[in-house]
């Protein structure tokens, strides 16, 4: 799976916080923190690739909390360095 900007603009929110949030939490601090255009229900379908791709790990023993994962962090850093 090729992450697409959402995809990426959630990676990167995930990496700059470094907190493992639920997607309620992580969708409202998007939006009032980088003016995201895409929905919640976006967001939330996204970060099902996104799991399954195995760039973001749902925390288990939580009631859906996500985080990036080391190979989303390594995207992420790959990415910045191409900008």
């Amino acid at each position: 799976m090729e992450p697409n900007r959402r995809d990426v603009a959630i990676l990167e929110y995930l990496a700059e916080v470094s907190l493992a949030l639920p997607p309620k939490v992580l969708y409202y601090n998007m939006k009032a923190d980088r003016e995201i255009t895409f929905s919640e229900r976006t967001l939330k379908r996204r970060l099902k690739l996104l799991m399954e791709a195995e760039l973001v790990d749902r925390v288990e023993g939580t009631d859906g909390y996500y985080r990036i994962s080391s190979a989303g962090r390594d995207h992420v850093d790959g990415d910045s360095g191409t900008r």
